[in-house]
């Protein structure tokens, strides 16, 4: 994986339109991009069917489901970052994810935008 894709940044950009141009600016395509993996399910049952509606949600259910899966995050980053008010568990999973050791990847959020060295 070349880009870790918070859920936010996912559905909002994609609802837009803007996912892929926005994945591109970061040289990576969707299927080089990591996702957590409730994403599907809230686009079929969660806060963003709500606020987006079915239509927009059921367009990009696809486009989750053939990103890969985040790797589980290390416990140790997660008990780091889930002190951080700011951030909301799903970030810390993205940012733990992040510095797991695999090769450079960057995460694209809906706040921030972090590369880990």
């Amino acid at each position: 994986m070349k880009l870790l894709v918070d859920t936010d940044a996912f559905c909002k950009l994609g609802v837009t339109g803007l996912l892929r141009d926005a994945v591109q600016i970061f040289g990576a395509g969707l299927d080089q991009c990591g996702r957590l993996p409730a994403l599907p399910y809230m686009l079929r049952r969660g806060r963003f069917r709500r606020l987006f509606g079915a239509i927009a949600c059921d367009a990009l259910i696809p486009v989750a489901q053939a990103m890969p899966v985040v790797p589980q995050a290390d416990i140790a980053w997660l008990e780091k970052l889930t002190g951080i008010e700011t951030i909301d568990p799903g970030e810390a999973q993205v940012f733990a994810a992040a510095h797991l050791p695999l090769p450079r990847q960057s995460s694209l959020d809906h706040n921030r935008v972090r590369v880990p060295r």
